[in-house]
């Protein structure tokens, strides 16, 4: 039984069945390989009465080895604690109802932006972006595809809100009254010029001293006005999003952490619980989407989680490599 480290996963070979690899270090810590090569991680434990439960943690080049080896660590720190943790996921995935399911699966059915979208839609931004009437609504729109926020939270974002150092967004009035948003390095890159000399104002600041932007909506149409993404709207961005991350391989109960489901006490509980992985699926997908706002065509690798392998895989594009059209 070894030790499961990056070499290991990527040596196991796929059988007729699906077996399982366990780690010889960490008990509970394990891997499933399925026929069609799919390698996912996952954890054993027993709950407070003694019942032994499996939770699945990710799959492998979504996170990497020790990626899992840190999240199988942090879940059964919280079964120490009494927790449990796979329940609390159950939990989660049933806060959804069956109307915002519904909602959301109409709303991707109208519409979703594609790969090559979102290369035309970077490309309109670069042009607009020099020309002072659009600046900062240029801002706010890479804002929104970078974080699904909605637009009313962009628009009235404060500096105050912005957790640099966390990476976060502590919305104090959003949809759901106070929510806590995992953020990508992308967005900490847009956002910390803008607050660097005033963090108590608004973050997208208006013409009017002490206002933000107005007129967004007008703006937004006018600048995407005579071009093939004249018919999107800033929602078609939030559910983009949702589904680039869905995509990605990110768990329902992840996602809507990420663009703060309207059950706010669920984003709030859940970051506290698995922050590691909501930056680091907030890195991924932000990440992806700036690729693409930047013209590259994209094929996802390995991923680091320290702050300083996050900052060189987003500079030398670790993650996504880009190849040539």
């Amino acid at each position: 039984m070894p030790r499961l480290t990056k070499s290991v996963v990527d040596a196991a070979t796929p059988r007729e069945k699906q077996f399982t690899i366990w780690c010889s270090e960490l008990k509970g810590f394990g891997l499933f390989v399925q026929p069609s090569g799919t390698r996912t991680y996952f954890v054993d434990y027993r709950n407070r009465d003694g019942v032994r439960k499996r939770m699945t943690i990710g799959r492998h080049g979504v996170i990497t080895a020790e990626q899992a080896r840190r999240l199988a660590i942090a879940t059964l720190g919280e079964t120490v604690k009494g927790q449990d943790p796979a329940e609390e996921r159950i939990r989660q995935r049933k806060a959804v109802t069956v109307k915002e399911l519904c909602e959301r699966g109409k709303s991707i059915v109208k519409r979703r932006l594609t790969d090559d979208e979102y290369r035309l839609l970077g490309q309109i931004l670069d042009a607009k972006a020099v020309d002072d009437q659009f600046k900062t609504t240029v801002q706010i729109i890479r804002h929104l595809a970078l974080t699904a926020c909605r637009r009313g939270e962009a628009i009235h974002l404060k500096g105050s809100e912005v957790d640099v150092d966390s990476s976060c967004l502590r919305l104090v009035d959003s949809k759901g009254g106070v929510s806590v948003r995992p953020i990508g390095l992308p967005v900490l890159d847009l956002l910390a010029p803008l607050i660097a000399d005033e963090v108590q104002g608004f973050v997208f600041k208006g013409t009017v001293e002490g206002k933000p932007l107005i007129g967004f909506p007008k703006l937004w149409k006018k600048l995407l006005k005579d071009t093939a993404l004249a018919d999107i709207t800033p929602h078609v961005l939030r559910d983009s999003f949702s589904i680039i991350a869905n995509d990605l391989g990110f768990t329902e109960a992840t996602i809507g952490a990420l663009i703060g489901h309207s059950r706010g006490t669920v984003t709030g509980r859940y970051i506290h619980t698995v922050d590691s992985l909501l930056v680091m699926a907030a890195d991924i997908v932000a990440g992806y989407i700036q690729g693409l706002l930047d013209g590259k065509k994209l094929r996802r690798t390995t991923y680091a989680l320290d702050r300083a392998s996050r900052q060189g895989g987003q500079a030398s594009w670790r993650l996504f490599i880009a190849r040539p059209y």
